[in-house]
């Protein structure tokens, strides 16, 4: 009965072995991987494989401590009967085939037990990897917005540039319109002056005119004054 529950355990982990080193997707042996990763995490479990092989490990030592015993009483000149030397190439056979079944036990068991380590390491290796995955992306992602910036920037300063052509030319028209405004100023005060000019000019005439007017007027009287007195000596002379 325990030599059958040992080729089912054997068959078991041959099993375990064959569907953890076959190719398949990534996704699926990562799969695979964290289910057989946290069987084997759990203390339970490892104290119940660890138990296991010392039994197997002590079970092989003792088959071949049998292989050993029956071999060599068989190889005997002790043994005459038939029928015991049946009996010992039976028990030969039986051991050899227990020593087949404890050490491929043993070897499949350490053997998980050397998968357990790797997909570890693999697994850690693929936490790392999907981290630097992320960083990259990360920093694509920032180099792009980067990129973007850049262009912005670009776009912003021939904007500015722009900007500072169309103010230099308005800067221009404005010194032009300032000389122009300046120089307009600067009629206008010519303008005025002339202005100022002719009116004391139209003052002087006024009173020149004025002094024409009071001459004649003086004129004037004095005439009347002589007509007068002609007028009266002519009444004088006729009377």
């Amino acid at each position: 009965m325990i030599w059958t529950l040992i080729y089912g355990l054997v068959m078991a982990e041959g099993l375990v072995c064959l569907v953890l080193v076959l190719p398949m997707p990534r996704t699926l042996r990562r799969l695979l991987s964290r289910a057989f990763l946290a069987v084997f995490s759990f203390p339970v479990v490892r104290i119940f494989l660890y138990c296991l092989a010392s039994c197997l490990a002590i079970m092989f030592v003792d088959c071949q401590r049998t292989i050993y015993h029956e071999d060599h009483m068989l190889h005997n000149n002790d043994i005459t009967a038939l029928q015991d030397a049946s009996r010992r190439r039976l028990e030969l056979t039986r051991a050899q085939r227990n020593s087949y079944l404890c050490g491929s036990g043993l070897f499949l068991l350490l053997l998980l037990f050397r998968l357990d380590s790797l997909l570890r390491a693999m697994e850690s290796q693929f936490t790392n990897t999907d981290a630097l995955q992320r960083q990259s992306k990360n920093a694509n992602t920032t180099l792009e917005n980067f990129m973007q910036q850049i262009s912005d920037l670009k776009e912003e300063n021939k904007l500015l540039k722009k900007a500072a052509s169309d103010a230099d030319s308005k800067s221009v028209k404005a010194g032009a319109l300032a000389t122009q405004a300046e120089n307009s100023q600067k009629e206008y005060l010519r303008l005025l002056q002339e202005t100022e000019e002719q009116k004391k000019e139209m003052e002087n005439l006024s009173n020149d005119l004025a002094r024409a007017n009071a001459n004649n007027k003086e004129l004037y009287k004095e005439l009347e004054a002589t007509k007068a007195a002609l007028v009266q000596q002519g009444d004088k002379k006729s009377d």
